[in-house]
């Protein structure tokens, strides 16, 4: 895949784009990284991991010499396994923002690029650099739909999650509140980002098209054969999805959300019932 962008990157993208493209995959990248760590270390304090060291050292059946260390290896397992778990989803949601990012701009800049090839009678390039987009969106969304819906799908339930900790877990340590938040940030920064590049992506990848469709407009001599070309090889509209099933737009991203807020709402009624139902008691 990267090959392919670069070999795109060569016909259309501009130095400028390229930099700034470098400095949202930095920032990106370094803002996920510090909130993946932060929840590293705020995991071995919270309510129940409390607990299960108080279980161990509170045991008679492990020995003393054991005890600090099993309480160690508990707190290190917990933060591995945290930083293990999100930085899968993370990398992942950062390489397809990189790919969807990279598309849109070579879409769009083929756009513009093919204003001025129609100005010099040139419809043979604007083809040429058409179909090498075309064949690198196909080949993007090949092997990238099915992982995109699996982490789509993790990414939903890391929210459900951390929106079912936030409801029952204790509130009585500032840090919950402050794990929860740091939890929701990190796979809403997964999931909007995602949503919204593949989307734009996809709505750059229909304006590049229609570009195409119009060439015979512009070229009245070439009428027929151009009309072939189209039919016989961009007849079909090709986006992005997810497990070539559902096409990334912004409407399945409010779908998406719509969703979360009706579990929520869910969990809210839940939590509220038991904890009238804990007063009673």
């Amino acid at each position: 895949m990267v090959r392919k962008l670069s070999k795109l990157s060569k016909l259309l993208i501009s130095t400028h784009e390229c930099k700034k493209l470098n400095i949202l995959i930095s920032a990106y990248a370094g803002f996920m990284c510090f909130l993946n760590l932060g929840l590293a270390i705020l995991t071995p304090h919270l309510h129940f991991s409390s607990n299960n060291i108080r279980l161990i050292r509170s045991s008679d059946r492990i020995p003393d010499k054991l005890k600090e260390q099993l309480a160690e290896i508990h707190d290190v397992s917990l933060a591995l396994a945290v930083i293990i778990l999100h930085s899968l989803c993370l990398t992942f949601a950062g390489y397809y923002c990189f790919v969807c990012y990279c598309m849109k701009l070579y879409f769009l800049e083929f756009v513009t690029k093919s204003k001025d090839l129609i100005l010099l009678n040139d419809y043979q390039s604007a083809l040429q650099i058409y179909q090498e987009l075309t064949e690198t969106l196909i080949f993007a969304n090949g092997f990238l739909a099915y992982p995109a819906f699996i982490n789509m799908l993790c990414v939903m339930c890391g929210l459900f999650i951390f929106s079912y900790i936030f409801v029952f877990l204790p509130k009585d340590d500032f840090i919950i509140y402050v794990f929860t938040f740091g939890g929701l940030t990190i796979y809403l920064m997964s999931l909007i980002p995602m949503m919204l590049s593949g989307a734009c992506c996809n709505r750059a990848a229909r304006q590049a098209r229609d570009m195409i469709v119009s060439l015979p407009g512009w070229f009245p001599q070439h009428y027929t054969m151009l009309k072939m070309i189209i039919r016989q090889k961009f007849k079909k509209k090709y986006a992005l999805t997810l497990w070539k099933t559902y096409i990334i737009n912004e409407s399945l991203l409010m779908s998406a959300l719509g969703t979360l807020i009706t579990y929520g709402f869910l969990i809210g009624t839940i939590g509220i019932a038991q904890g009238i139902e804990t007063e009673k008691h």
